[in-house]
């Protein structure tokens, strides 16, 4: 199987590795979502701002993301691991579900890592026993069992006045949880043939023998719970759903379906983030420091305003809370210097939420240059909010490895601690 690594914002062009065919899926796959993905030129795939894996066939085409300058192989591994941490800190991937021997990042394909996190959740659960749920069945049966389902009983039994038209609680194995499991093996099966994964995906369908097939949607997954009796279940399923909502099979041939497993580059950067500085609620304890994610507030009319973080701490002078704003932006600022629709947006953060300081949060990049600055005064701003700014912040997620950085957040409440000298341990 043919492996492809390139980055978000490139693009692809058909030649031996990248065929026809494969552009032509592509395609295909592109406009089943939407357009979201690319952007389809003359015999070319630009790529946009997501990123993940995509199989086509026996092609794997690798879309990594990137904040440095560099274009070597050294990058394209350092930013293949510092995806799959992202997504495992996000609960996308389990990486403590495979063993240390499994865990040479570089070795894997991202598909690869999919499928054996995939194929160990279902094993586990497998072992431990599929879960029962009640249900109830119809069926002709050689005795009366349940409630009599009269108009049927006739028209099916005029002849056998032996049998009994009835439908009937049953406790066994056939529920939806079980169900979408065994529709993503499924899937897995078509698309994984040839691969080292092909005989455990067999034995596993076969482990579902009993399971029947259903129709699935994102209705579906939205009305699944889980308590304690399935919570075993939750990361199968959310894999199971990545894995059914990205699959296109290829009707004509067969020869090149395609799954892919992509992710909004700029959500992901954002919720990771969130995953990093949520911990320092406790280091910051003594200021009743609080952190929280996509706080919305009504803007105008029926529209809502909504940064990525909205941060809340007590000051030494007061014991009133005060505010600050955090938005993240998976971008390398020109010469450092934020856009104006971004400080705008900003300005509108600080007004709606009252906070006296807001910062720009940018990965950490070659050309970083960090940049302060006040709002201009303005008449339709209370007095004590009219002192408020906007800065720009670099945090260094990954090290030379592409391994997360869970250290990364001291360096920006350090800078919020000196810039505003409030915060305190």
């Amino acid at each position: 199987m043919a492996v492809i690594k390139v980055f978000e914002f490139s693009h692809l062009a058909i030649d031996q590795t990248f065929t026809q065919k494969h552009f032509e899926q592509l395609v295909r796959y592109n406009e089943i979502h939407g357009n979201k993905f690319f952007n389809v030129g003359n015999k070319r795939i630009y790529l946009k701002n997501y990123v993940g894996v995509i199989q086509v066939g026996n092609l794997v085409i690798e879309i990594l993301p990137k904040s440095d300058k560099s274009k070597n192989e050294e990058t394209k591994n350092k930013w293949h691991n510092a995806l799959i941490y992202m997504l495992h800190i996000c609960g996308y991937l389990r990486i403590e579900s495979i063993t240390r021997a499994d865990l040479k990042l570089q070795n894997l394909t991202l598909i690869d890592l999919f499928y054996k996190i995939f194929l160990d959740e279902v094993n586990q659960i497998v072992h431990q026993g599929l879960i029962r749920k009640y249900r109830y069945k119809t069926d002709n049966r050689p005795y009366l069992k349940g409630k009599l389902l009269f108009n049927k009983h006739i028209s099916e039994n005029y002849l056998h006045k032996e049998m009994f038209y009835t439908s009937a609680q049953v406790y066994d194995h056939n529920n939806v949880y079980n169900q979408i499991l065994l529709k993503a093996l499924r899937v897995l099966k078509i698309t994984g043939k040839g691969n080292s994964h092909y005989s455990t995906i067999c034995n596993l369908i076969f482990c579902f023998d009993e399971i029947g097939n259903i129709e699935v949607n994102d209705k579906t997954f939205d009305s699944l719970s889980f308590a304690r009796n399935n919570m075993k279940y939750k990361s199968a399923i959310t894999l199971a759903r990545l894995i059914l909502q990205n699959y296109s099979p290829d009707l004509k041939n067969g020869l090149n379906n395609v799954i892919g497993l992509l992710f909004d580059m700029n959500t992901l950067f954002e919720k990771v983030v969130y995953k990093l500085l949520k911990p320092y609620e406790c280091i910051y304890q003594s200021s009743q420091l609080n952190l929280s994610p996509q706080y919305s507030k009504k803007f105008w009319n029926s529209k809502t305003i909504r940064p990525d973080i909205l941060g809340e701490y007590c000051t030494k002078k007061s014991s009133e809370k005060e505010s600050f704003i955090i938005d993240t932006k998976w971008k390398r600022p020109h010469d450092g210097n934020p856009t104006d629709d971004d400080l705008k947006q900003m300005f509108a953060y600080n007004i709606q939420f009252g906070a006296h300081q807001s910062i720009l949060l940018y990965p950490d990049c070659d050309d970083r240059k960090q940049k302060n600055g006040f709002y201009g005064k303005s008449k339709a701003v209370a007095p004590e909010y009219a002192n408020h700014s906007c800065s720009t912040f670099y945090i260094d997620l990954f090290n030379s490895n592409g391994k997360i950085n869970k250290n990364a957040g001291d360096a920006l409440f350090k800078f919020l601690l000196e810039n505003k000298n409030k915060i305190e341990i």
